[in-house]
Formats: structure tokens, sequence, C-alpha cells
């Protein structure tokens, strides 16, 4: 049961079933601790996500579907972390057992999150062999969950570069599967995502409405990072409308979610620098920017990232 939870975007009610299944701390299958990592990680406790992956590694040796999973936990939480490049090769291991195993869920799995992570910092072409493997992958795997979400990736990357028209198209490909595959998670992801390219299309209305959903979502899903970004962009939003005490609140309550993740941090940190120069702060505004190059180090692979070019 907590399985078929997990499988539907609701993280929260799947680790407190798991936890109702062993109410004493007996010993967990294999099974068992590989979702416990990965609820873990989903709902932000991206340090309690590492020790239980790497125990599990630890416990089972560097092979088979388990252990591809588990470095993909582990790369997603480098990446949390703000180590791209450990995570990059956290996530390439993952796909290389995945492969062996002829695991194609766990090689997909493991794909999609080293496509979210270098769509990002890379140019379009040096991601495009990656594209074209993730897309003729799910297409032997027929999941509308997988489609979904590398639809969810390729209309991020475009809206993030300004190809807006892309963006809707990869977005209007990812609704209807949305609505016929209840996803609180993966609503979220793609209402947060839309909000952004409304707002870069100064629809300031429907990017609160979409950034207001995918708060809703996160409370359903438990997914932190997604209710930490809803939060960070209703403040922008109102920032850019000049509320200035109601985005300083939407940032204070981002900053009280404990996400414990890089990006989010420079995100929240790049919104309070733009509202202390607004509110003609400069030195104070210096201070958070600084707070970014120290948390977001460009040597370690996010020279290019939305998060670094935004500050700048």
């Amino acid at each position: 049961t907590a399985s078929r939870e997990a499988s539907r975007g609701r993280f929260t009610r799947a680790l407190e079933l798991l936890a109702q299944a062993s109410p004493n701390g007996e010993r967990r299958t294999q099974h068992e601790l590989l979702l416990t990592a990965e609820l873990l990680q989903h709902t932000g406790e991206t340090e309690s996500a590492v020790r239980v992956a790497d125990d599990l590694v630890k416990s089972i040796g560097a092979c088979g579907p388990i252990a591809s999973r588990c470095f993909t936990v582990l790369g997603n939480c480098a990446f949390e972390q703000g180590d791209l490049r450990r995570s990059t090769n956290f996530l390439q291991k993952a796909i290389r057992i995945a492969e062996d195993e002829l695991d194609k869920d766990a090689a997909c799995h493991a794909m999609l999150c080293l496509l979210g992570r270098l769509a990002d910092v890379s140019s379009h072409s040096a991601v495009a062999s990656l594209i074209s493997d993730t897309e003729r992958l799910i297409d032997t795997i027929n999941s509308n969950v997988l489609t979904i979400r590398f639809q969810l990736i390729l209309g991020r990357t475009e809206g993030r570069r300004g190809f807006f028209d892309e963006a809707d198209r990869h977005f209007n490909a990812a609704c209807p599967l949305i609505e016929s595959t209840p996803n609180p998670w993966l609503e979220g992801l793609y209402s947060l995502d839309a909000s952004i390219v409304s707002y870069m299309r100064t629809d300031i209305s429907d990017a609160v409405r979409l950034a207001t959903r995918a708060l809703a979502c996160s409370l359903k899903s438990g997914h932190r990072r997604t209710r930490a970004a809803a939060l960070i962009n209703l403040g922008t939003f109102c920032l850019h409308q000049g509320d200035h005490v109601k985005a300083e609140d939407y940032f204070l309550q981002a900053s009280e979610t404990d996400c414990r993740s890089a990006e989010i941090d420079a995100g929240l940190l790049d919104g309070l620098a733009e509202l202390a120069l607004a509110r003609d702060q400069t030195s104070k505004c210096e201070e958070f920017l600084n707070k970014i190059d120290r948390r977001l180090p460009i040597t370690r692979g996010f020279t290019a990232s939305w998060y670094q070019i935004s500050p700048l």
C-alpha cells in the first residue's frame, strides 16, 4: 500500500504507512529500505535519505535494480546539496547498472533525473542525445508517469530559454495525462513550471494562480521542494506587483520549510536580494548575493544554471 501511494505521488502518506508496517523499528526488507530512501529524498530529508541509500548499497553491493535506484537517490541528494558533478556521476552509474540488469524502469528513472539536472546547465546540443535516448526508452515502456516527467522537463527547459510556444507544446502534451493520472506531485511540478512561464510572459495573475495550485499540491504530496519553490515564486510575483510586505511573508514561509536544497536556498536568497534592492537596501542586497556565491560554487558545475544567472 505504501508503494502504491508513493507511485501516486503521495509521499507523506506512504512514509506514514511504512512507519505503521514497522512500528518498533523491525528489520526491513531491501525493498522497504529502498522505498524509505526514495520517500525521504522526495520529502526533503536529504541527509536521512543518503544514510539509508548508502547503507543499503553497502549491504547489497553495487549491482542489481535496487542498487541502481539507490544510486539515483544518492545522485538526486548530491544535486540538492549543491554538487552537480557528484550528482552526475551517481546518476550515470545508476543508468549503467540498470542497463546491465535490463531494467528499463530503473534506467528511465535515472535518465530522467539526469536530464532534469543537466538540461538547466547545458546547451540544447549537449543534452540532445540524452533527450533522444530517454524518449526512445519511454516509448518502449508506455508509462504515463514517465511521459509526464519527460514532457515537464522539456517544457521547463524551453521556458527558461525563452521559447514559450515550445514550452506550451510540452506542457500541453503533459496536461491530458496529468488529468487521467491523478498525482499531486506531478501536478505540482507542472503548476510550478507553468507559473514561471506565465510570469516571464508578464501574465502575473495566471502566474499567481498556478503557483498557488502548486502550493496546494505540495501539501497533498509532501514534496517539500515544490512547497518551498511555490512560496518563493509567489514572493517574487508579489514583489513584481510592488507588495513588499506580502513578498517578505512568502519568503519567510519558504525559509521555514527546511527543504535542504542548494537550488532552493539560492532561489530564496535571490528573492530576498531583489526585495532588499527594491527597498534601496543595497548593502543587505549584496550580503544575500554573496551568500548565493558560497551556496552554489561555480566550480561544482552550476555556472550556467538559472539559479546562478538570475543573481548575476
